[in-house]
């Protein structure tokens, strides 16, 4: 029988195995293997949890050994797999005869609290054939959707005391004695694959589908546009960037609606695949926390449930699943309550993550000890706010040029070198100068033209290259505020979705069996070619305005893929002239000397 726990360095990270030798000598307990401090303190916290739980602790000498011995081990996840390896060596309980995943932290009278990143120690144990995992019963409930029966059996343990049965059910292939110990789970539709290096989760299918048939209730976020009065051209941009997963930044005067705009984006976006949960749900437990924790404020994104259903042309509108518990996972054997450590149900919306202006480059990127992810990496495959965007320090700001065009990012710390996916849509939010009255209808600006300059080169330029849209925002009209239009969140959705539909059925039909799907946001050179079809005008119009903007070839290729957005929204297959007009119009502010539409 092996014993392993897991270090969570990186997004995979890596598996120790614990080794323990008992021996005559002074009673005393030695942990050798690069042991940080808090592993170091659970030689107490192991000696008291067994003590208090009945068993008699070794009055010998306890080598402890954690393998491989040149990886820094930290956190208090090792308490558990320790205890089970003194139990099992000092014959206080069987050995299960199998090699086993153990996770947990110990108190003092033998209880076992959560850990973090139990879904990604599962997807790197079950990886390497380890098909017995005990897991606490708290942290059970991130493998809920992905748990499969071929890749063995995950054991929610309360206590100590729980152990001798989990180790003879291990051992006699039989359920534990204690039915409550032992999870078991309806499997859910996909299964477990590896793909390209990143676990994935199978559906029988070449990809997974944003928009699935079946008409179900659809859930969304609040707040959303439903009491939003904005003019139509900022609804329009919102729906384009929604449905293209296109960065946008938002600037105008103060009051205009910018942060509120931003804030109920979400509402726009479409829920995640399958593989983007998994994902999503990886770095989440990594971080330890849940993906569905709201952005603080007065406007709280909130989950509600949504009465009607949407249509979508061509399909019916996928359903993101239900929030209110975890779907196929019985709560008398996963012990799941609505103060549960991670909600399992966050993980089917994009994740939102709004940091403050006064954060830190490591904030942002990630770091600390230990190495956890940053912002950008916890809004993977979701939605990256950046309000008073230039307030933000410029070293902070320029340090998300490298994550946006690659999809992750690479940590080095002190000889560590970690990675963490970081493919995230931005938006940004600022004021068009530094008194914040351009644009104003009632207030006079009274910054320079060099004044405004050096605001706007706050930004930088290959950043600001990098993001496809820059809207202005004015102020709304009286008649807009007091208005009572209904329905339009609806719409907006509907035709995100709409446009979805149709990427995800072009994709189907142009590249090879088995390629990701990608949003025309983040297509590849290649990408572009085959899917942004011009007419010749159109041909014509992007080589004079590139010409003539002086556009980088980035610039060139994000127009390109804007206007397919805009495209699929028109219902148009070919990009007319029309449609790049729209498209570079969306990219004029900002490079020049034109910061605003007057």
């Amino acid at each position: 029988m092996e014993v392993y726990a897991y270090e969570p360095l990186g997004y995979e990270g890596c598996l120790v195995r614990i080794e323990v030798d008992i021996r005559r000598g002074i009673p005393a307990i030695d942990i050798v293997g690069l042991a940080a401090a808090a592993v170091r303190e659970s030689r107490e916290r192991v000696r008291a949890a067994i003590r208090n739980s009945g068993y008699e602790f070794p009055q010998d000498r306890i080598l402890i050994n954690l393998s491989p011995a040149d990886l820094p081990k930290e956190g208090a996840s090792y308490d558990l797999p320790i205890a089970v390896r003194i139990l099992s060596a000092a014959g206080a309980i069987p050995e299960c005869g199998n090699d086993i995943l153990v996770m947990g932290e110990l108190t003092l009278d033998g209880k076992i609290h959560a850990v973090r990143a139990v879904l990604p120690a599962y997807i790197q144990a079950a990886k390497l054939g380890i098909r017995h995992f005990v897991v606490p019963r708290e942290s059970a409930a991130e493998l809920g959707e992905f748990w499969q029966p071929d890749h063995g059996k995950v054991y929610a343990i309360d206590c100590i005391n729980d152990l001798a049965a989990i180790m003879l059910a291990v051992r006699n292939g039989k359920e534990a004695e204690n039915p409550d110990a032992l999870f078991v789970s309806d499997p859910p539709k996909g299964g477990l694959v590896q793909v390209g290096g990143l676990a994935q989760v199978g559906t029988g299918s070449s990809r997974n589908s944003y928009c699935q048939k079946g008409k179900q209730a659809f859930n969304t976020r609040k707040p959303d546009f439903s009491d939003y009065h904005g003019d139509k051209a900022l609804m329009r941009a919102l729906v384009i960037a929604a449905a293209g997963r296109h960065n946008i930044l938002l600037f105008g005067p103060p009051g205009s609606g910018k942060t509120a705009a931003a804030l109920r984006f979400p509402s726009l976006l479409p829920p995640l695949t399958e593989n983007e949960a998994l994902e999503v749900g990886v770095i989440w437990s990594l971080y330890g926390k849940s993906p569905s924790e709201p952005i603080q404020g007065k406007d709280k994104g909130w989950v509600v449930n949504s009465p009607d259903s949407l249509n979508v042309p061509g399909s019916e509108a996928r359903t993101r699943a239900k929030v209110d518990c975890c779907e196929g996972v019985s709560e008398t054997q996963f012990g799941v309550t609505g103060e549960s450590v991670f909600l399992r149900s966050g993980w089917q919306y994009p994740p939102v993550r709004a940091p403050h202006h006064s954060a830190s480059c490591e904030g942002m990127i990630g770091g600390g000890h230990p190495i956890k992810p940053g912002e950008i990496s916890l809004a993977h495959r979701g939605l990256l706010f950046l309000d008073e965007t230039t307030e933000f320090r410029r070293d902070v700001l320029q340090s998300l040029r490298e994550p946006m065009e690659k999809g992750y990012v690479t940590i080095v710390r002190a000889g560590r070198t970690v990675q963490y996916p970081a493919s995230f849509q931005l938006i940004m939010a600022a004021n068009p100068c530094p008194c914040g009255n351009l644009g104003s209808p009632v207030k006079t600006c009274v910054c320079s033209p060099q004044e405004i300059q050096r605001y706007w080169k706050k930004l930088g330029g290959p950043l600001l290259d990098r993001i496809d849209m820059r809207v202005p925002v004015g102020a709304p009209t009286p008649e807009a505020l007091l208005s009572s239009e209904s329905g339009q969140q609806r719409r907006m959705l509907e035709s995100v979705l709409q446009a979805v539909r149709a990427q995800e059925l072009r994709m189907a039909a142009g590249v090879p069996q088995g390629t990701p799907f990608v949003r025309n946001g983040d297509f590849s050179p290649d990408q572009v070619s085959a899917f942004c079809n011009l007419t010749k005008d159109a041909h014509l119009l992007l080589a004079e305005k590139a010409q003539q903007l002086g556009l980088s070839a980035r610039a060139c290729h994000s127009i390109l893929k804007l206007g397919r957005t805009i495209g699929d929204l028109d219902g148009k297959e070919v990009l007319d002239a029309s449609v790049i007009e729209e498209a570079i119009g969306y990219r004029q502010f900002g490079d020049g000397d034109l910061y605003w539409p007057f």
